[in-house]
Parts: structure tokens; C-alpha cells; sequence
């Protein structure tokens, strides 16, 4: 299936309202979005939550300020995810930025088939929600294949998004 450009302002940039609202129909909702350390996700997340009407969690500052997380900190998984995921929902979140959150995740061996399975867990249909899971670049993600129904990746690297 041709991917629809239609999300792309140009032939090199991705239009992330529209790719939002292409993700708003799907069944399977969660992406990804990933660059290096210190290039803007972050930035990027909190504007496009707020832009969005979503909600920016930082998962990395949510653990370190609860004690209760920070001792069950190898137990957390892909639930922990959802639970957090669709406690935003509830509160009224369209778009949910999950950010700071591969610490929980051994990706750095090259080996992301965890990864994929929290996504999958992640975009199941209850949470209503669209959840973006924001990261460090990997090499294992540039060939990671997520699309959805249109034929669009759903594994974004930050510089190939249009500034919001």
C-alpha cells in the first residue's frame, strides 16, 4: 500500500496536525517519535500538548518523585504505560506524549521486539486516547516497521517533522 502523503507539507516534512488527525480515526493509535539526547523532543512534546489540547507526561520525573515508583521502578512496564496513559484520557486528553520513558525499556542492544510490544499494548482500543511515546534515537528504530492504515509510519524521527 503507497504511503498518503497527505500528512507531508513538502515532500520532506511531516505534518503533524494532519498526522494526528489521520491517527484520531485509527483503531491502533500509538506512535513514536525519536531523535538523539538534547534535540527537542521535549520541547517539541510539551508544545504539540499544548497546542493539542493533550497532556505531556514526563515519565522520568513521574518516577523520580514517588517513592513508591521509584522502588517498584523494575516491575514498571507496558501497564504502568496504559494505566498512565488512561488516567490522561479520562481527564479529558485526545493526545497523551509520553516522554523520558525508555529508561524502562532495554532498547540499546539493538533488540526493540519490548518495545514493540508496549506499542502494541499501548494502542489497544480502550485508551481512547492517541498515545505518543517520545525517545532516543536507536539504530533498530530507522527500520522498525509500524504503519497505519493509510500506509503512514508510525515511527517519526523529530527532524523529519514540520515545526509546529
Amino acid at each position: 500500500m503507497p504511503a498518503d502523503d497527505s500528512m507531508r507539507a513538502d515532500s520532506a516534512l511531516i505534518n503533524v496536525a494532519a498526522f494526528l488527525q489521520v491517527q484520531r480515526r485509527e483503531r491502533l493509535r500509538a506512535f513514536i517519535v525519536h531523535a538523539p539526547a538534547r534535540s527537542g523532543k521535549t520541547a517539541f512534546a510539551r508544545k504539540l500538548a499544548s497546542i493539542e489540547k493533550g497532556e505531556y507526561i514526563d515519565i522520568l520525573n513521574m518516577v523520580a518523585s514517588d517513592i513508591e515508583l521509584c522502588r517498584e521502578v523494575d516491575e514498571l512496564d507496558a501497564a504502568f504505560l496504559k494505566r498512565t496513559a488512561l488516567s490522561a484520557a479520562a481527564r479529558g486528553a485526545g493526545l497523551v506524549l509520553l516522554d523520558e520513558f525508555d529508561f524502562l525499556v532495554p532498547v540499546w542492544g539493538g533488540d526493540v521486539s519490548q518495545l514493540i510490544e508496549w506499542v502494541r499494548k499501548l494502542q489497544e482500543p480502550e485508551t481512547g486516547a492517541v498515545v505518543g511515546l517520545l525517545m532516543r534515537t536507536v539504530p533498530a528504530l530507522e527500520s522498525l516497521q509500524l504503519s497505519n492504515t493509510k500506509g503512514q509510519s508510525r515511527v517519526l524521527r523529530l527532524d523529519e517533522i514540520r515545526g509546529i
